[in-house]
């Protein structure tokens, strides 16, 4: 199970996957996301002015910044 948390724009900030849960029942209204620990995988984005992803940090904490390409991609470093 991997749920969604989206911003004020409707983007996705953060993921986080849990596994089966115990396989209880799961809810997550008025739930914010969840500190990254060995039991929730957080994966976060944040997002440039012009609304593109400009970092993304992993669940171990590991930051990945993304560049503007001349093809007017973007790529991680």
């Amino acid at each position: 199970m991997h749920p969604y948390w989206h911003d004020d724009l409707d983007r996705v900030v953060d993921t986080v996957r849990f596994g089966t849960y115990g396989e209880i029942d799961f809810s997550r209204q008025n739930m914010s996301a969840p500190g990254r620990s060995d039991t929730a995988l957080r994966t976060t984005r944040s997002y440039a002015d012009d609304g593109h992803v400009d970092q993304v940090t992993d669940a171990l904490g590991i930051v990945s910044c993304c560049v503007p390409q001349l093809t007017g991609t973007r790529a991680m470093s």
